[in-house]
């Protein structure tokens, strides 16, 4: 049995980021910038692909999900399997969800990925970005994604500043 995953950064972060976007008009949605080359606004994935990146979003989003399917969804999940673990303690990470709306291709093995982040029937991040890579033929929330959510709660791993772990290729 997994122990069910609560994360901070999904919780009292999310909350905190959300209070900031309702004040802030400089805009900026916590992702990344697309990899250069790329406009990050690809043409929209076939229904499998969809499918695959709504389901790892799906998966890793919600709170109720063990940490080794979490850990198995999450680009280099296994780095991040001790942050998953402590973000798991916590009492506000309770009844969070994702709900994707839109995947957009950049290339064959990288998605720009528009989400939502609930927590109950409670908007959290409304119309976020992010991205979902291919590794090994499974896509995968992007490590970078997981790292701009962290960052915006302030408890972001050393693993969120090595190049190697969030770089947007498998």
């Amino acid at each position: 049995m997994g122990i069910p995953i609560r994360r901070t950064a999904l919780s009292t972060g999310l909350v905190l980021a959300t209070a900031l976007a309702g004040c802030s008009s400089s805009g900026g949605d916590g992702s990344a910038p697309a990899p250069s080359g790329s406009s990050g606004d690809g043409g929209g994935a076939d229904a499998a692909t969809t499918a695959a990146v709504t389901k790892a979003y799906k998966t890793f989003y919600d709170t109720t999900t063990p940490l080794g399917k979490s850990v198995k969804v999450l680009q280099h999940g296994e780095t991040f399997r001790s942050t998953l673990r402590t973000e798991s303690n916590s009492p506000s990470a309770v009844d969070i969800t994702a709900k994707v709306s839109a995947v957009k291709l950049v290339d064959k093995d990288l998605a720009r990925v528009t989400f939502t982040i609930y927590s109950g029937k409670t908007t959290l991040l409304p119309g976020t970005h992010g991205y979902a890579v291919r590794v090994h033929g499974d896509w995968k929330v992007a490590a970078q994604t997981f790292c701009s959510l962290l960052n915006l709660e302030g408890t972001a791993p050393p693993a969120c500043k090595d190049k190697s772990i969030t770089s947007l290729h498998g």
